[in-house]
């Protein structure tokens, strides 16, 4: 029985705009397989998904493949729930997720992991990598049993933290379906981040069960509530189990810190990439072999034919479009009153700012016309040709074309322009391009970044004297 671990390394920023083709050329990935006469798992391939396809083909067939998707495309969370049915979880999660998720919540895929307590853990991804991953794998029939995330790949037991190192990045595996990721120079603020949380609600719940023990209580209730207090507290590691050796400085933030909260640290010389070759049996000495943690085959698909889940009643699919229309012509009327009010403040603000800015005049007929007019008239008595406002009037006028941009701080100072500007995607070049060949001017880009889905850039603008 051939076993296959199929581990993808990264995802493109923005897949959405990328053909199929071009999309699976850019992702990479490692291919860990094993046979029943082997004792260990070896890497039997990396490159790109088309070549994958083509490698898979050329070997024996796979009884069973587990798939890992990237840390940082996968969000775990807890949340309580009204109900146990996994059903009516589903149905609930949009409401109960949309204030966590800063991106679009109808493009997240959700997975349930256990439910306990009235509390249920939830793995949430982009519905874009779930579909293609899918789409593939039902294509060239691979029986994938397992979808998970490189943070389970660290081997967990109860009350023991796992910590491993992927590139410039480390993964915390806090519990059996929890964990997180994030860059190696935030370690020491995220590891004292996590273990103050779990300190602070032991500190609550230890001042809840004092209160309770304040009135007659019987002993059944006393019962369960140190019962529940015994699993709050075992939320605590007792140590923490760093795998991989050669991160020296982030590995003596962590000792420092076990010694601050009284947690023992040990050191495993076996990377994250060693549990997987051993599936976690190396490091049985200290904990247990790897748990791979929510399936995301849990979520809007089955496992078992890799099709979504259908609704199973005629009844049941026409009531939910009449009241999601219902809903939609209600939502759209609030949203318009919205709008209508949000207008008529900004012109509001605008006319008010227009009279601060040009206080000779008398009345307002078109803030937005008599704006122009008066910038026009500042721009014509203007003695240099590289003056702030001949510069803005350029500039401003290239910006203005991109419905996509928005400006949220400008600068001059010795004839450079600088603005702070916030676009759906990289504008640097075009805004060079346009500028430099229409307008003979200089553009530089000082920084750029992606802020959940928003690139936030610093351009400088100046005349070329040359």
């Amino acid at each position: 029985m051939n076993k296959m671990v199929v581990w993808f390394h990264s995802f493109p920023d923005e897949p959405e705009v990328i053909i199929d083709s071009q999309l699976f050329e850019r992702i990479n990935l490692s291919v860990f397989s094993k046979s029943s006469n082997d004792e260990r798992m070896k890497e039997s391939f990396n490159g790109d998904f088309n070549d994958f396809i083509k490698h898979i083909s050329n070997n024996a067939p796979f009884s069973d493949i587990k798939v890992v998707l990237p840390a940082n495309e996968v969000l775990y969370t807890s949340v309580s729930v009204p109900s146990k049915s996994r059903n009516r979880i589903m149905q609930a999660l949009p409401f109960l997720l949309e204030d966590l998720l800063a991106s679009d919540i109808d493009k997240q895929y959700f997975a349930l992991g256990d439910i306990q307590s009235d509390q249920c853990n939830i793995a949430i991804t982009r519905s874009f990598i779930i579909d293609k991953i899918f789409e593939q794998f039902k294509k060239h029939s691979l029986p994938a049993s397992m979808m998970t995330s490189e943070i389970f790949l660290i081997p967990w037991t109860e009350k023991k933290w796992g910590i491993g190192f992927i590139e410039n990045n480390f993964v915390i595996r806090t519990g059996e379906q929890e964990g997180i990721t994030n860059i190696v120079q935030n370690i020491d603020f995220v590891l004292r981040l996590l273990l103050n949380k779990i300190l602070l609600d032991e500190e609550l719940e230890s001042d809840v069960i004092d209160d309770v023990l304040s009135y007659d209580t019987s002993d059944d209730e006393l019962n369960e509530d140190k019962k529940q207090s015994d699993n709050l507290i075992a939320d605590f590691p007792d140590t923490i189990i760093i795998y991989g050796s050669e991160n020296e400085e982030a590995i003596k933030k962590i000792k420092n810190i076990g010694e601050e909260y009284l947690i023992d640290v040990e050191v495993i010389n076996e990377n994250i990439y060693e549990c997987v070759l051993t599936e976690g049996k190396k490091a049985s000495k200290n904990t247990d072999a790897i748990h791979w943690g929510i399936n995301l085959f849990q979520g809007q698909y089955s496992s078992s034919d890799l099709t979504q889940i259908k609704i199973p009643f005629k009844k049941t699919l026409i009531t939910f479009f009449i009241l999601a229309f219902v809903s939609q012509v209600l939502f759209m009327g609030y949203q318009w009153k919205i709008y209508s009010d949000m207008n008529s403040n900004a012109m509001t603000e605008l006319e008010s700012l227009y009279f601060k800015t040009f206080p000779d005049s008398k009345r307002i007929i078109d803030v937005r016309t008599q704006a122009e007019s008066k910038l026009q008239e500042l721009l014509n008595t203007s003695s240099s040709n590289s003056s702030f406002l001949s510069l803005l009037a350029l500039v401003g006028d290239e910006i203005r074309k991109n419905k996509n941009i928005r400006i949220t701080a400008l600068q001059y100072n010795d004839g450079i322009l600088q603005f702070d500007i916030q676009s759906n995607g990289f504008v640097f070049n075009t805004l060079k391009s346009s500028l430099e060949n229409k307008h003979n001017l200089l553009v530089e880009e000082k920084s750029s970044s992606r802020v959940k889905g928003k690139v936030h850039s610093v351009i400088n603008f100046r005349v070329n004297e040359k």
